[in-house]
């Protein structure tokens, strides 16, 4: 059995309205999935909507804010053996669930992802697509499953938009290994912070799963006009970073070298880059980079020692 989950706080009630229909709508015998949608605190409780008063839906609260207890309270709610991660902002294929069953039913797969593509209700400026990733944004070419083969963060981790998961290794992160002095957050009101789904990776891998990516996989990511601003990407350059830097600092010490490839940069290349787009900080792209750039030197001056 599948179990859906999507965890939500102050949804765009159309927006979400969209991705439960794109569920329920599955190319997937219906008694072979569940749907729960964990209410993360919204000021207007979701279980009041009603497209979500269905007997296929599921709806329950999880009063600690932040996307890693919310989904933790998916993980302890669900029934089936894998667990499928959607944002409430991602309209999925009609055979998602039918491919990501047929992908894990090998077992020494712990995650799995696929495309996300973005639908845009504002066309961004063109500086904007430089950084388009940042906003969950994945295309793989192909059609064939491709698995990670390294202890380095790339483009073959799985991320939470659409994220599928082998209910038995989430239970052993949230039971046996998130603690406190280890506590990788997700997104928690207004902050930008992430990070626990490439937490999540690291600890498959640590556990000997196999991750990777499945192309045929697609959702669609619906992105409102106001995520492709200049303020909201500076927001979430600074907020990602944090985010990457937090989850390095963890599995470093695990794996015996940094895990993304970024702190691996040394400090003269990395005061250049700072310098050179701080010159051209005029052009929203450059200003951007010098706000990633400059805040990645503070954080390998903190770290310098582990690295020279």
């Amino acid at each position: 059995m599948i179990s859906v989950c999507i965890c939500t706080y102050n949804p765009k009630i159309e927006v979400l309205e969209r991705t439960v229909t794109s569920i329920l709508n599955q190319d997937f015998l219906s008694e072979d999935f569940e749907l729960i949608i964990v209410d993360n605190n919204s000021a207007t409780p979701v279980s009041d909507l009603s497209f979500l008063k269905n007997d296929k839906v599921l709806v329950v609260k999880e009063p600690e804010p932040g996307l890693t207890a919310a989904r933790g309270k998916a993980t302890e709610t669900s029934k089936g053996d894998i667990i499928v991660f959607v944002d409430d902002d991602n309209v999925l294929d009609k055979n998602y669930l039918k491919i990501a069953n047929e992908v894990l039913k090998d077992k020494s797969i712990g995650i799995i992802g696929g495309n996300i593509y973005p639908e845009y209700k504002h066309m961004p400026e063109k500086w904007f697509f430089q950084f388009e990733e940042m906003l969950a944004i994945r295309r793989h070419a192909g059609t064939k499953l491709v698995m990670n083969q390294s202890e380095y963060y790339n483009n073959l981790f799985p991320i939470g938009a659409g994220m599928c998961v082998r209910k038995e290794l989430i239970q052993s992160y949230y039971s046996t290994h998130l603690m406190v002095d280890n506590y990788i957050e997700g997104r928690k009101g207004s902050d930008l912070s992430s990070g626990e789904d490439i937490d999540l990776d690291f600890y498959a891998i640590h556990m000997n799963y196999k991750i990777g990516i499945c192309p045929s996989l697609n959702i669609v990511h619906i992105i409102l006009k106001e995520r492709v601003n200049f303020s909201y990407i500076s927001k979430l350059a600074r907020s990602s970073l944090k985010s990457t830097y937090l989850v390095d600092l963890k599995w470093s010490k695990i794996f015996k070298h940094p895990v993304f490839d970024h702190f691996k940069i040394n400090l003269p290349n990395l005061l250049a880059r700072t310098t050179i787009h701080k010159i051209f900080s005029f052009n929203k792209a450059h200003a951007i980079k010098y706000i990633y750039f400059s805040n990645l030197l503070k954080y390998k001056w903190n770290r310098r020692q582990e690295y020279f």
